[in-house]
């Protein structure tokens, strides 16, 4: 917000130097600004420049932000029905990794129940853990 504040500010200041040149320095033929000899018409027309610009860029910013939003809208509004296409289409390939990959998706994990992650049934996760990480399973595991 501050960035959008201090071009309010800039905007106003620029108004401003506008009006104040036409106001008070219409009856001054020339002045030497810059190096360069501008009328007085010419210097509030480079301030109205200015606000123009700004006024510019306050409307694409407004824009843009509209579109973001827009854009999160229609996200949020499709999400479920594209979770569920994406669960078909894995569904229907799992076993066909180059077909997801068209897709852009990858096999689904598969879920390991403790029976099947143990190896053994009735087998205690930490002599498994100790097995597997190399350690020797104490007596009693």
């Amino acid at each position: 917000m501050g960035s959008n504040s201090s071009h309010l500010v800039q905007s106003n200041n620029d108004q401003l130097m506008s009006a104040a040149t036409k106001q008070y320095l219409a009856n001054v033929p020339s002045l030497s600004v810059a190096g360069e000899s501008m009328t007085p018409a010419q210097i509030a027309q480079l301030f109205d420049d200015r606000v123009a610009s700004t006024q510019t860029v306050q409307t694409a910013t407004a824009g843009r932000t509209a579109a973001v939003k827009a854009n999160r809208d229609k996200r949020a509004q499709t999400a479920s029905k594209v979770k569920a296409y994406t669960t078909i289409i894995q569904g229907m390939f799992a076993e066909s990794p180059d077909t997801l990959a068209a897709f852009g998706l990858t096999p689904r994990k598969v879920a390991l129940s403790f029976s099947s992650w143990c190896g053994v049934r009735g087998s205690s996760v930490v002599t498994v853990l100790a097995e597997r990480l190399g350690w020797r399973a104490r007596k009693g595991l």
